[in-house]
């Protein structure tokens, strides 16, 4: 649980010195908690904590995230995110698209990963705009990463690419943006986990 504030003499409240990044994650599998923890070994004015929910529906993810908001002590300098895979099945547009306006009501960054969180890793080897299901997309994936497993941890085989990573989700955004592309799942394939790595970039120095 997520205790930030802690109580003095007098009711003096004191902030921990860390800001947080609270990620609320699908819990159908650890690909991305796995990944995100790894971070915070090298983070020094934060730190990660993820908050694994039973549902696999965006709005309920997103709601998960607004009762920990409630529940909580935070302080405003906290980034909560809301990380799913849009995945290919048609229905799942409209969940995202009132995700999405929920979170923005609540300031709940959403990032999202077209068709599954893989296309981020494929991302630190290629740079591709062909369209993939999740087994395609592991598929290839598996070219530059045999042993690849979804329960499984390749943070410090691929981090010294995160850069690289960084531009191809940058301008897989750019080529998607450029043929007016505004359905979350006709941008296939695409992340924004790039977005989040970068604010956690900037956390480590």
């Amino acid at each position: 649980m997520v205790r930030r504030i802690t109580q003095k003499k007098r009711g003096v409240k004191t902030r921990k010195e860390k800001k947080l990044f609270i990620l609320g994650l699908e819990g159908k599998n650890e690909t991305e908690k796995n990944y995100f923890m790894s971070f915070n070994p090298i983070l020094k004015k934060a730190r990660i904590q993820c908050n694994v929910s039973n549902t696999t529906d965006p709005v309920g993810l997103v709601n998960d995230l607004i009762k920990l908001k409630k529940n909580e002590l935070l302080e405003p300098d906290d980034t909560i995110c809301c990380v799913f895979d849009a995945d290919t099945e048609p229905y799942k547009e409209k969940q995202i698209q009132e995700a999405a306006k929920l979170a923005n009501t609540n300031k709940i960054e959403l990032i999202i990963s077209n068709p599954s969180f893989e296309i981020w890793f494929l991302l630190h080897f290629i740079y591709t705009t062909k369209y993939y299901d999740n087994k395609s997309l592991i598929d290839d994936l598996k070219a530059y990463v045999p042993n690849y497993k979804k329960s499984g941890s390749i943070f410090n085989d691929i981090k010294v690419d995160t850069e690289k990573a960084i531009i191809n989700a940058k301008r897989l955004d750019e080529h998607h943006n450029q043929q007016n592309k505004t359905k979350y799942l006709d941008r296939n394939p695409s992340t924004d986990v790039w977005k989040l790595v970068s604010w956690i970039s900037n956390e480590i120095n």
